[in-house]
């Protein structure tokens, strides 16, 4: 069995998201903290687990996407192994009794670089009634503002889509109030006059901007 090519997680993942688009998926990354990769094409939306080690954790991570009613189909995206046959055997069945497809990532010996093989492919949710909800929500979302695989928590939030945009609100408008910009961003509070509350102490505290600065 061949050693593991990557050493990190991210480059396994960057080989998996190129290998996407190149067949005509749309990829987003690191989605809620949820999703590591979240791929979508004509509808059908596509989620890939990825990690350096072939285990339980991974097909258990992968089975929970495709149980959540979000998406059509629920791969992982694995290196060679593990180096005992007979468990690597025992996975790959778990996989497919689950419904689970697997992405073979590793090295082309002869050209020297990354290729992804479909092992196994997923089966189709029989019920993924929230899977338009995900596709109208991944619209107003950057594809690569976190490389999937990420350890440091960066993913997307309601928060930093607020932030964004009320961001980019005040700087076409520099003389608004803060009421009319909360009028005019779309937000996650409440009420309008939470968002003003919230909004107001954060810029108090100088912390709105360091906030906004990590997204």
């Amino acid at each position: 069995m061949s050693k593991c090519p990557f050493r990190r997680e991210t480059e396994l993942a960057a080989v998996v998201v190129a290998w996407l688009r190149d067949r005509g998926w749309q990829v987003w990354q690191e989605v809620d903290g949820f999703f590591d990769i979240v791929a979508v094409k004509d509808a059908t939306v596509w989620s890939i687990e990825t990690k350096l080690v072939f285990g339980s954790q991974v097909l258990a991570q992968a089975y929970r996407r495709k149980q959540s009613g979000q998406v059509h189909f629920a791969s992982v995206a694995v290196p060679p192994g593990p180096s005992d046959r007979s468990v690597g055997v025992f996975l790959q069945r778990a996989a497919k009794e689950t419904g689970i497809g697997l992405l073979r990532v590793d090295m082309d010996p002869f050209r020297a670089e990354p290729l992804v093989k479909e092992q196994q492919q997923p089966r189709a949710h029989r019920d993924p009634r929230r899977a338009s909800d995900l596709i109208a929500k991944l619209a107003t979302m950057p594809q690569d503002y976190a490389e999937a695989g990420t350890n440091e928590g960066g993913y997307w939030t309601r928060f930093k889509q607020f932030s964004t945009d009320l961001v980019a609100y005040v700087a076409a408008n520099p003389h608004c109030t803060v009421a009319s910009a909360i009028k005019n961003v779309p937000h996650h509070y409440r009420t309008d006059a939470s968002a003003r509350a919230r909004t107001t102490l954060l810029a108090e505290q100088g912390t709105f901007e360091s906030r906004h600065q990590r997204l």
